[in-house]
């Protein structure tokens, strides 16, 4: 769902969006909303859809949304008489509160999800009804590095997945799963670095700290070329890597907890942070991460049919 990277929503919100979706805890609901959602009819003739109306799901949903720290929108939409439907009442949409998605990120959400809804239709209206919001979103806003970094290795990591090119799996490809050390395949390297380049980033050497054999889903890793954002100094680029892995990789798997990386000394470090103890202990093969699911918010509009 990767309508939401091409609005203006922060990094933050949209890391937040991930990983509530990440959790996997909203999908059966979600699937559920999709599957039987009320028809609208205007003179006997089909025009939409009324998701709002099967109000236990949408309970049931808003409960866990709230479990997750989040706050279920409303999501109502009217489109153009050339589209197959005319309108979409009650679809919601669970973003976290403030202060990670203010309330400028749910108005970049809502106009994502008017024009991505019916695949390329014009919307005429759209209306959210934003539910409440106490601002408890909590004070994870991130790591201590400017908005330009958390931005641009956001990118890096997750909208142009240069860990994760075609059908090409970093370990294997770059990185040795046995050995942790670089494959030495120096073709690859070059097409690596390319795509790094190619999104404003820069080679580095990453090595793993407090790695676990119990952990499957990161690799042990010596030395190993990576990718860092240009914006970023090497103790940023650690910090943001370090905050990302438990949040989107390691989501629900406690043998990871500790996991952290390191960025060896490039000499761009303004900021670098204090290293722990490698282990020398080679560690498995890593699952991919979940995909990123869309979500934010609109604005409000007030001529859409009741």
């Amino acid at each position: 769902m990767t309508v939401i990277f091409l609005y203006h929503m922060s990094a933050r919100c949209k890391l937040g969006l991930v990983t509530t979706f990440a959790s996997g805890y909203l999908d059966d609901l979600t699937e559920l909303i999709f599957e039987d959602p009320e028809t609208i009819y205007e003179d006997d003739v089909f025009i939409g859809f009324d998701f709002g109306a099967n109000t236990t799901t949408i309970e049931a949903y808003d409960d866990v949304c709230n479990m997750l720290g989040g706050r279920t929108l409303s999501i109502s939409i009217e489109y153009s008489d050339e589209c197959d439907i005319s309108m979409v009442r009650g679809f919601p949409q669970c973003v976290p509160r403030a202060p990670v998605c203010n309330e400028a990120d749910v108005s970049s959400l809502g106009k994502a999800l008017a024009e991505g809804f019916e695949g390329g239709c014009t919307y005429t209206a759209f209306e959210i009804d934003s539910g409440d919001d106490d601002g408890q979103g909590g004070d994870d806003l991130g790591p201590n590095v400017s908005d330009t970094c958390f931005e641009d290795m956001f990118k890096i990591l997750l909208v142009n997945n240069i860990y994760d090119i075609g059908e090409r799996d970093y370990i294997g490809w770059i990185v040795d799963e046995t050995t942790g050390d670089f494959t030495g395949n120096n073709t690859a390297l070059e097409e690596f670095t390319h795509y790094c380049e190619s999104a404003d980033g820069r080679i580095v050497e990453i090595s793993s700290d407090n790695h676990s054999d119990e952990c499957e889903d990161q690799p042990y890793m010596s030395s190993a070329p990576g990718c860092v954002s240009s914006s970023c100094d090497d103790g940023e680029a650690e910090l943001v890597m370090n905050y990302f892995l438990p949040r989107y990789v390691h989501v629900n798997n406690a043998a990871c907890a500790g996991e952290t990386v390191s960025i060896d000394d490039s000499g761009s470090s303004t900021t670098k942070s204090s290293k722990a103890p490698k282990k020398s202990t080679k560690g498995n093969k890593g699952g991919k991460a979940s995909k990123a699911h869309k979500g934010s918010k609109g604005g409000k509009s007030s001529n859409l049919r009741k």
